[in-house]
């Protein structure tokens, strides 16, 4: 929901929770009443060619809903959606006639359990959500979740932002951008060999890699000893290699993410 909120052109998300419903609301282009189909069409896009041609999205979408009742509003239309019919077996209802309303708002029904379970279940959507979120370039609101969830999430840059734990101990950092992805290597003292090393940051969802997922293509850690003036002594040290991997275009990867 999140990456179809940024690529309707929203700036804003907001994430309420209601008597165990869970409603999201964003200010993007919406949807209008011809084109409500989509929701409920498999592979079925409203996104401007634009969109289409430099992120080739694909994914369940919509449909990942498919196990809840929702409604969905957008325009001046609201359209009911049991979750009977994503597989055909009963028919959605759009009514029309609403005040106008920019963006799309989705109300999801039970999403969260019953009240002994609620509070723990809503905090940990309100985490699930600020880590979605964190990079999608979209600033996140969030009503009704307990205390300790943060109630505004700010979007942070990826390439700058994951390499924050390790400022203190980057010696170096290259950076290059080939077609569409900005990959940026940092050299980092310290012993980060149980780590995952290599992120890839897809539109917004990020993706880690250990040193076998990344098929050891990432430099190995490096095992060394420096000098400790002030100690007068050589004292053992190591060197990891930080891989991230920005992807913004796959026009020319031909990649179909997610």
């Amino acid at each position: 929901m999140i990456q179809n909120s940024r690529r309707a052109k929203a700036n804003n998300i907001q994430f309420s929770v209601d008597d165990g419903d869970l409603i999201i609301v964003d200010d993007g282009h919406g949807l209008t009443a011809e084109n409500a189909h989509i929701l409920l069409t498999a592979g079925g896009s409203n996104n401007d060619a634009a969109t289409e041609e430099s992120e080739r999205a694909a994914g369940l979408g919509f449909f990942s809903l498919a196990k809840y009742d929702v409604v969905v509003r957008s325009h001046d239309w609201e359209m009911e959606i049991p979750k009977e019919a994503f597989v055909g077996g009963a028919t959605a209802t759009l009514t029309r006639g609403f005040p106008h309303q920019e963006g799309l708002s989705i109300r999801i029904q039970g999403f969260t359990g019953g009240k002994i379970a609620r509070e723990q279940e809503k905090r940990r959507l309100g985490e699930i959500i600020e880590r979605c979120v964190r990079y999608s370039g979209l600033t996140a609101s969030l009503k009704g979740f307990p205390n300790d969830v943060p109630t505004v999430v700010i979007p942070k840059v990826f390439l700058d932002h994951s390499l924050q734990p390790f400022a203190a101990n980057i010696v170096a950092i290259e950076t290059e951008m080939v077609h569409g992805v900005t990959i940026k290597l940092a050299r980092v003292k310290g012993e980060y060999w149980r780590s995952e090393k290599t992120w890839i940051n897809f539109f917004g969802e990020v993706i880690g890699l250990s040193d076998a997922q990344a098929q050891n293509q990432i430099p190995s850690v490096e095992r060394t000893v420096v000098l400790d003036a002030e100690k007068k002594a050589f004292i053992d040290t190591s060197y990891a290699t930080i891989v991230l991997i920005d992807v913004h275009d796959t026009t020319h990867l031909k990649l179909r993410l997610p």
